[in-house]
């Protein structure tokens, strides 16, 4: 890869991992319609398309930010659309669809799978989001305090007007319940949770 492809990738790389607006749509608009053409060619449908780019745009965001990213072997639009071809594969598969992707038309097949795990925490997020909503309002709004406000145990009594101590017991009983609606799931032991 010669050095401006290679300064092109950086530039996306850093602009993706700062959120920048300007290069978000710009990865929106140079990949999400050859993506969405190859998933609807593959039996996809756009709303899948759209599905496999935000998740792969999600794994990436998280590689960044976890152990870093460099594309030293293809360019950014090309890496981007095999991890999403990866991740359609991933997809089909679980939908018992014979998928027609193989490892051999995978051009960047390392990259993809150094992805793999991020793919699976995506997926892992979306579960508990999905089985957060499946909670009583009580139960969502304790959980929601702590880990995404991270509000103090004192705190949450406080909104809750109850003491500390069944403030406690309460957050316990909600992710009890939630771990259990996550674990029923047939998708949980798709998911390979780490130990």
């Amino acid at each position: 890869m010669n050095k401006e492809a290679q300064a092109e990738n950086e530039h996306i790389l850093d602009g993706i991992r700062h959120g920048d607006d300007a290069v978000i749509k710009k990865i929106f608009a140079g990949c999400l319609p050859s993506v969405k053409s190859l998933i609807v060619r593959q039996g996809g449908l756009e709303e899948d398309a759209e599905d496999v780019f935000m998740d792969a745009l999600e794994a990436i965001y998280n590689q960044l930010h976890a152990t870093g990213l460099k594309l030293e072997r293809a360019a950014f639009k090309t890496y981007l659309t095999q991890v999403c071809l990866f991740q359609w594969s991933k997809k089909k598969r679980k939908k018992k669809w014979e998928s027609p992707v193989t490892n051999d038309e995978l051009v960047v097949q390392k990259d993809t799978l150094d992805l793999s795990e991020s793919l699976a925490e995506v997926d892992r997020i979306k579960l508990f989001r999905m089985k957060i909503d499946l909670l009583g309002l009580e139960c969502r709004n304790i959980l929601k305090w702590f880990v995404e406000e991270c509000r103090s145990m004192k705190e949450i009594a406080g909104f809750l007007n109850i003491s500390e101590v069944f403030a406690r017991k309460k957050k316990f009983e909600c992710k009890q319940r939630l771990f259990r609606l996550v674990k029923e799931d047939p998708l949980y032991n798709e998911l390979k949770y780490p130990e």
